[in-house]
């Protein structure tokens, strides 16, 4: 259904008026003669028009919670709240960071292969790849396998540089 820029301009003159007019406490919604809804607050004018519904205006009041004194400052977590010794997030710690380096190990291994293969972005073709779309397919799924290494490496590392030394 499309509205124009005029009875979105009509529908908020209305709001206002009904929300500043203390006696206009009812307003109509009704259908209009070409199908769409028209929106009144009066009762002669709802009448011009078929299959209108009475609806009561509700008043709202919103009043603002205090704000928090900014000398109060809150606490990490309630005092139930389970906490690590200081050793055992240390070892915690020590053996994600242990992981992660060998991970990283293993990640530039592959890429240094990877980048061997291929070469100068032109690796030797192979025997079963007498068709030359083969081997294109084959140069553009190591040069993926490449960028893929290349970009595991990198979130490797900034994982290794965000653990805490403890």
């Amino acid at each position: 259904m499309k509205y124009s820029s005029l009875k979105y301009l009509s529908l908020s003159g209305f709001i206002i008026v009904a929300s500043t007019s203390a006696w206009a406490q009812n307003y109509f919604i009704c259908q209009g003669t070409d199908g769409n809804r028209v929106m009144t607050n009066s009762e002669s004018e709802a009448r011009k028009y078929k299959s209108c519904q009475t609806r009561q205006l509700e008043t709202t009041v919103t009043i603002a919670a205090p704000k928090a004194s900014r000398a109060a400052t809150p606490s990490a977590g309630p005092a139930s709240f389970p906490k690590v010794e200081m050793d055992a997030q240390r070892n915690r710690e020590n053996g994600r960071r242990a992981v992660l380096e060998d991970e990283l190990r293993a990640e530039e291994a592959k890429c240094a292969v990877l980048r061997t293969e291929l070469g100068n972005g032109e690796p030797e073709r192979l025997g079963s790849e007498r068709n030359y779309a083969k081997y294109q397919a084959r140069v553009a799924q190591m040069k993926e396998d490449l960028a893929r290494c290349e970009s595991n490496t990198t979130a490797l590392k900034n994982e290794l540089s965000k653990i805490r030394s403890l």
